[in-house]
């Protein structure tokens, strides 16, 4: 393996262990401080409302959860080239179709990541600038974080 190589994944695994960490912490703080804004600018919720955010609060903090909002922060944000995502340069990813196509509503699924796709290029060759889509606000700040990709549209933290 070459040193690039080995450098590449180095930078990749240091951004799933030490971005992704953090970013977990900052999707479930802000989810929480979102759920807990609702409740308390509702008076008089029944016991189902009360329970129902309980359970949500409960998984929210649960290793499951915590793990599918890793998944998400490493192919978002430690994917160079955003390889798999439809922010990829090229023709649509093979990964997607892969993954919908064996789901009950795969077919509608990967014909709305088509048009989302569309959408997104315009027509252009690249969205991605250093790894990063071209509009993704506050670039400059997930770098410093140790991002090394942004293949979204939003960073939900910010």
């Amino acid at each position: 393996m070459s040193s690039n190589n080995k450098s590449k994944i180095k930078k990749i695994k240091k951004c799933e262990n030490t971005f992704c960490e953090e970013y977990t912490k900052k999707v479930v703080k802000t989810t929480m401080d979102m759920i807990n804004s609702f409740a308390s600018k509702r008076k008089n919720l029944d016991n189902e409302t009360k329970l129902k955010i309980k359970n949500m609060k409960k998984h929210l903090n649960s290793k499951k959860s915590m793990n599918e909002v890793k998944k998400i922060c490493k192919v978002t944000f430690c994917n160079p080239s955003c390889k798999g995502t439809i922010y990829q340069n090229n023709e649509f990813p093979k990964e997607l179709e892969n993954k919908y196509s064996k789901n009950k509503d795969g077919k509608f699924m990967i014909e709305s990541l088509k048009k989302s796709r569309n959408l997104l290029f315009k027509g252009k060759k690249t969205i991605l600038e250093d790894d990063f889509y071209i509009k993704l606000k506050n670039k400059e700040k997930l770098k410093k974080e140790g991002a090394i990709s942004g293949c979204a549209y939003i960073d939900i933290t910010r």
